[in-house]
């Protein structure tokens, strides 16, 4: 113990700390190429998927029971939808979730059917071409209720 310097220790932690801050460095300029690079490929596609609006409503706050004609207020309301997907000029898509108990001429299928189609007609009353608009109806699946449809409008920014 004569002949060694106490505070070798000192060179072996900088060392060990030197080290580290080498790694941090090599995973800081990793995490940037990702990030270089995932914006342009979000740039690619189109843009974030994130950007897009979805707004849900219950069927039974736009619809009477049954039927497939929108209430007065709701049409006015998809008209201003319409419109500002005209003014920001986003595609909309309609869609329906869920299913209503159907009606005397209607079953639950020909029922979302008919109300999508009313809620994008009344879209389109608000100015935005038919190219912009598309109706989707998910597949029924028999594990639904009956009585828990919604009806989802989805606003893409081009």
């Amino acid at each position: 113990m004569n002949g060694t310097n106490p505070q070798r220790w000192v060179l072996s932690f900088a060392d060990l700390i030197m080290l580290l801050l080498a790694f941090f460095v090599l995973v800081q300029a990793q995490t940037s190429d990702r990030l270089k690079m995932a914006a342009g490929i979000r740039g690619a596609f189109g843009g974030n998927a994130d950007e897009a609006a979805i707004i849900g409503f219950p069927s039974a706050s736009l619809f009477e029971p049954g039927e497939a004609v929108l209430k007065d207020d709701a049409r006015m309301r998809f008209v201003r939808i319409g419109r500002d997907a005209r003014a920001h000029t986003a595609r909309v898509i309609v869609s329906a979730q869920g299913r209503d108990n159907g009606s005397a001429r209607l079953d639950s299928w020909e029922l979302a059917a008919a109300r999508t189609a009313a809620v994008g007609r009344a879209i389109r009353a608000g100015g935005i071409t038919d190219d912009m608009i598309e109706i989707a109806i998910p597949p029924m699946r028999g594990s639904e209720s009956a009585g828990g449809q919604r009806i989802s409008v989805r606003q893409i920014p081009k």
